[in-house]
């Protein structure tokens, strides 16, 4: 089970060009590592992650070991989480969220890493590009680079001409920040301008003070916290992040 045939299977998609895999008899026992920044069950997406592989005849007590590693949201422990990980020898590595991708490709250079969804893999160093990830690094990303989030500003002024200032509901993760020195740089250009609403709390968000930027529309960073706060904000996020989002908060 090579990289490639794993993020096809997992992720349904890769950096890379797609390929065309079709399951084949697995002939020995694979070795699976997921790291988590999450809590400290696989939950949904353990769970559906064991269902793709079944449907491709990796089973597990069959032909297949998972290993899953939690940092139960605490950053730090991921770099120790992943040493542990390695030293089991997987044939490869899972990682759920940035950070995890981070911690596990400082910890190997040998063994293959798939991500599930990552913020600016370039920016951050995980791979040389989207088209030619190199290394052995690969997966899928919610961010398609530079320039991105000044495209979706455009487009929300083309579908609401008059909308002028934009609260940008985000995080301190250091590609947010970058993401919004974008938007604040093509903001002049579109006639907008980006405000930032920082929230760092997973149980709490200050609508008060978001009230006083008095916005005419939200822009809010697909994480992890902005998810868990989807209801107060009256906004539809994918099932993807929310299940993401309930491991981070577990």
């Amino acid at each position: 089970m090579d990289r490639r045939a794993f993020v096809a299977a997992v992720t349904g998609g890769q950096l890379a060009a797609p390929v065309v895999i079709l399951a084949q008899p697995a002939t020995r026992v694979y070795r699976l590592g997921i790291l988590f920044l999450g809590g400290d069950s696989g939950g949904r997406d353990l769970a559906a992650i064991r269902a793709r592989l079944g449907e491709l005849g990796y089973v597990e007590g069959r032909n297949l070991v998972i290993e899953s590693r939690y940092a139960g949201g605490k950053s730090e422990r991921l770099p120790a989480l992943a040493a542990e990980l390695t030293g089991l020898s997987p044939d490869v590595i899972m990682t759920i969220t940035t950070p995890a991708a981070i911690a596990a490709k400082k910890a190997t250079d040998r063994i293959p890493i798939v991500m599930a969804g990552s913020a600016d893999p370039v920016g951050q160093g995980l791979v040389t590009s989207l088209a030619r990830p190199g290394g052995n690094v690969t997966g899928v990303t919610n961010s398609l680079g530079d320039g991105f989030v000044a495209k979706q500003l455009q487009l929300l002024k083309e579908a609401a001409p008059n909308v002028a200032r934009v609260a940008v509901v985000m995080t301190n993760f250091a590609v947010e920040l970058r993401s919004f020195e974008d938007m604040r740089a093509a903001g002049p250009t579109l006639g907008v301008t980006p405000l930032p609403f920082t929230v760092d709390s997973q149980t709490e968000i200050d609508l008060v003070a978001l009230a006083k930027l008095q916005p005419d529309a939200l822009y809010v960073f697909p994480n992890s916290i902005n998810a868990r706060h989807s209801k107060t904000l009256g906004l539809t996020i994918p099932q993807s992040l929310l299940q993401r989002a309930d491991e981070v908060i577990q």
